[in-house]
């Protein structure tokens, strides 16, 4: 019996969280209505690879770590999400700097200082439409149509 449970695991992990997804939405339809990122929600997704998108904030950012402002080499700089993925793990564009590997290590899955925040915003507000457009030709998602500055801030409208 473990045997076919090892053989079959993706499949079975499959049929057992669409089965879970199913039976939550049929019970909570008035509280979920059309929401289709559900399993998403339930089971987290995959990350994706963003090491293609090193050569663009490389350019973007001048060569730096956004955390600290230190030289980063073109080939070693990591690709941080400011947002850590595991509080928000979507990848949004607004949300990728590049940062060298003391910074992205030091920060791990923790919220950046304050001290960065306005930088981040200042950079998604000032290369919104080079973000917009590196990140369409690539078909990921910059933010929320019609409002490429991030989340932080619209969390600031007056």
């Amino acid at each position: 019996m473990m045997f076919c449970f090892r053989k079959f695991h993706t499949l079975l992990g499959d049929l057992v969280r669409n089965a879970w997804a199913a039976f939550v939405r049929s019970r909570n339809t008035t509280a979920l209505g059309s929401a289709t990122d559900l399993e998403e929600f339930l089971f987290g997704i995959e990350r994706a690879s963003l090491l293609n998108l090193r050569p663009f904030l490389f350019d973007l950012q001048e060569g730096r770590c956004f955390y600290c402002g230190r030289r980063v080499a073109r080939n070693t700089g990591h690709i941080d999400h400011f947002v850590p993925w595991s509080k928000y793990p979507v990848d949004l564009g607004h949300n990728f700097v590049l940062a060298d590997s003391a910074c992205n290590s030091a920060k791990a899955q923790h919220i950046a200082a304050a001290e960065h925040l306005s930088n981040w915003a200042r950079r998604n507000t000032t290369h919104a439409e080079a973000l917009e457009k590196e990140f369409n030709r690539r078909q990921l998602t910059f933010g929320d149509p019609g409002d490429h500055r991030g989340p932080a801030v619209r969390g600031n409208k007056g």
